[in-house]
């Protein structure tokens, strides 16, 4: 696989990130903590995870491009969303 060190660790830690994250931004409460946190997950998930340039396969490799870019696209959006004074007007 890729290597990831004590994998149920990870999952659990970035579980916590993106529900952490999701709910702060669904609720509007502190979003910038909340945006943060998803922004810690998307870099460290995007740049580990779907490393493409590894990848020789090439279904596979353009799978991961795809994945990568998906990521960062979140990523962007993320820090669009950040940028949104608060308290949000349409928050729950």
């Amino acid at each position: 696989m890729c290597g990831t060190p004590a994998p149920t660790a990870a999952v659990v830690g970035t579980g916590v990130l993106l529900l952490l994250g999701g709910m702060s931004f669904l609720l509007g409460v502190q979003p910038l903590i909340g945006g943060t946190l998803l922004v810690i997950f998307l870099r460290g998930v995007s740049f580990k995870i779907h490393d493409f340039g590894t990848v020789q396969d090439p279904p596979m490799k353009m799978g991961e491009v795809v994945n990568f870019t998906k990521n960062m696209a979140l990523l962007g959006a993320v820090l669009i969303l950040m940028s949104y004074p608060v308290p949000w007007p349409y928050s729950l």
